[in-house]
């Protein structure tokens, strides 16, 4: 195969791929109007450290975004055996559709909060059997 003809294959197969995502992505639009509501909106948020060896952990969830978050940041606490969360994340929306799903990057500022709630450490408890500072 010369390259042309490798390269035209190529292009051939990019176009049917995004068609294909193009029509998923305008019902998704299409249902969305519909609804007016996002009650069917699932969200994945994906927390990562890019500089250390801490596992990275993605939540899918339908109920509704504070609630993914709060799973997520509980989740990477946990199997990071860490009492705060210090790691990167992305949300990502998938509105459905008969035809799929059109998957939508969210920006800090529609889940910033949530994560800026989740991510911190939970105060300390107060010790057991009363007081430290008795006589």
């Amino acid at each position: 195969m010369d390259m042309y003809t490798f390269l035209e294959s190529e292009l051939a197969k990019h176009v049917k791929f995004y068609a294909q995502k193009l029509r998923e992505t305008k019902s998704s639009l299409r249902h969305l109007r519909m609804r007016r509501n996002t009650e069917r909106v699932r969200f994945s948020v994906h927390l990562h450290d890019g500089w250390s060896d801490e596992k990275e952990v993605t939540i899918r969830s339908r109920p509704s975004l504070e609630k993914a978050m709060k799973a997520a940041t509980a989740s990477y606490r946990k199997i990071n055996n860490r009492s705060d969360v210090q790691a990167r994340c992305t949300v990502t929306a998938f509105v459905p559709a008969p035809g799929g799903s059109a998957r939508i990057n969210l920006p800090r500022s529609m889940w910033g909060q949530y994560f800026d709630e989740y991510s911190k450490a939970p105060p300390p408890k107060p010790p057991r059997g009363g007081s430290p500072f008795r006589d």
